[in-house]
């Protein structure tokens, strides 16, 4: 169902229980208001009777007249006046039934007012202390017929009233409904004409602070990060794709000139060495894609632990150092802790291991002393991890684009790697909910800054 007939259904049913209760009100207390007031008559009517009975002497002579002229005051008045049960003082009307029995007779003699409804027929009887006739019981009855009229009209007209009032109240939801979502289906009319071919297209600007222009922000918003995504997309495949293509050509290369003549062994063997510098190259782009779509998977799958940032620091510059005997690490603590368990935070070890490994590598590879200076320090809720080098540094421009996978720059076009390393670091950092930055200059070396919650569990 669509939410304007959900609003509409929604809105009328709120309204039409609302005017309902108050019909229902009115027409309850109407009624109670009635019964109350034909009841008083009753009693009036009553204590009249009685006031003839004891003081007229021909008293039963003046009501059969009364009767007999139509000079009652209600619609099929019956009226009782019993002493004995067995056998009444008088009756109006003895071929009417009895419309009381003989233990509510009883009641009325010890002082009980009686207000009883049969049918449409109201009752009241009441006991009436006579100085010289002695106590008898007062029984008059009749039908409201004007009242009951009157109560049977005003139904039909609050019935007649809520149902008109319920239609109009669903047809002024429904405008109602299709005014308050028309912003909505202009935006899904924008969105609909959005697709992959015209991603910079936006929706239109909504200025005001209601939820709709959140609703149309957030979405361009949406829109600005997918588009970017698909950009770095493109851009990776083209990346990728031009990586991957080198190597291969190189290697198709040599192939197609060594194959033109014989040659001696050791042309073949310098060939066959080459051919195998381009197919390592061609792996570590291979691995390089692998962890990248390994750090950018869910990693709700993962089962992080508590692990110690030193050790794993350590182990990855230690590690470097056995590879390439060139490169030099000194390792120091800005901050020390206070307790043990201010080392730790919860993650993927392996994956902390590789990101370390990768800032540590590039500190070395682009300085021209090979060394690096890591740092730890500690506050509260985080641990700081600093990777300093003085290498050939990095540029406000280069800075931009630096985390995008196979970016490299003019300046480190010149070393070796494929520029996968620093995309791996920042996927691996965010999936940690940790941050990195980097504070460089060209020429004076570049500080990269990792940081990360102690306290972080993933969820």
């Amino acid at each position: 169902m669509k939410i304007r007939y959900q609003l509409t259904l929604l809105f009328t049913t709120i309204v039409a229980s609302f005017l309902f209760v108050f019909c229902l009100a009115v027409y309850f207390f109407y009624a109670q208001f009635r019964e109350k007031e034909f009841f008083d008559r009753l009693r009036d009517k009553a204590l009249y009777t009685a006031e003839i009975w004891e003081y007229e002497q021909n008293a039963e002579a003046l009501f059969k007249f009364m009767y007999e002229m139509n000079l009652t005051n209600f619609y099929s008045e019956q009226i009782r006046i019993i002493k004995n049960w067995s056998k009444p003082e008088y009756e109006s009307d003895k071929e009417f039934e009895r419309v009381i029995n003989e233990t509510q007779f009883k009641r009325i003699m010890k002082g009980k007012e009686l207000h009883i409804r049969k049918g449409e027929r109201e009752i009241l009887g009441l006991l009436y202390k006579s100085n010289s006739k002695g106590s008898y019981v007062i029984v008059v009855s009749a039908i409201d017929k004007f009242g009951l009229g009157k109560l049977n009209t005003l139904f039909l007209i609050l019935a007649l009233g809520w149902a008109s009032s319920v239609f109009f109240v669903m047809l002024a939801g429904y405008v109602f409904a299709g005014r308050i979502l028309k912003p909505v289906s202009e935006i899904i009319t924008e969105v609909s004409d959005i697709s992959f071919t015209n991603m910079a297209k936006r929706l239109k600007n909504r200025s005001g602070k209601d939820e709709i222009s959140e609703l149309s922000r957030t979405f361009n918003d949406l829109l600005e990060r997918l588009d970017n995504s698909f950009q770095m997309q493109k851009s990776f495949v083209s990346n990728a794709s031009h990586e991957i293509r080198n190597p291969l050509a190189s290697i198709k290369a040599q192939l197609d000139v060594t194959l033109l003549k014989d040659r001696e062994i050791a042309e073949y063997q310098t060939v066959l060495q080459s051919l195998l510098h381009d197919i390592d190259r061609m792996i570590k782009i291979a691995n390089g894609l692998l962890e990248l779509a390994k750090v950018s998977g869910d990693f709700t799958m993962l089962h992080f632990q508590p692990c110690r940032v030193d050790e794993i620091v350590l182990e990855a510059a230690n590690t470097l150092v056995r590879y390439k005997n060139e490169c030099q690490f000194t390792f120091d603590y800005e901050t020390l802790p206070e307790k043990e368990e201010d080392l730790f935070v919860d993650g993927s070890q392996d994956f902390l291991y590789s990101a370390f490994y990768n800032i540590i590598d590039n500190a070395c590879k682009y300085s021209s002393d090979h060394k690096v200076a890591i740092k730890l320090s500690f506050t509260d809720s985080t641990l700081v991890i600093k990777f300093q080098d003085h290498g050939i540094g990095i540029s406000e421009e280069d800075k931009k684009r630096i985390l995008e996978p196979f970016y490299r720059s003019d300046a480190a076009r010149e070393y070796a790697g494929i520029g996968l390393g620093l995309s791996l670091v920042q996927k691996i950092v965010q999936q940690h909910k940790g941050a990195i930055s980097f504070h460089s200059q060209p020429g004076f070396g570049t500080l990269v800054t990792v940081k990360l919650y102690k306290n972080f569990m993933y969820s």
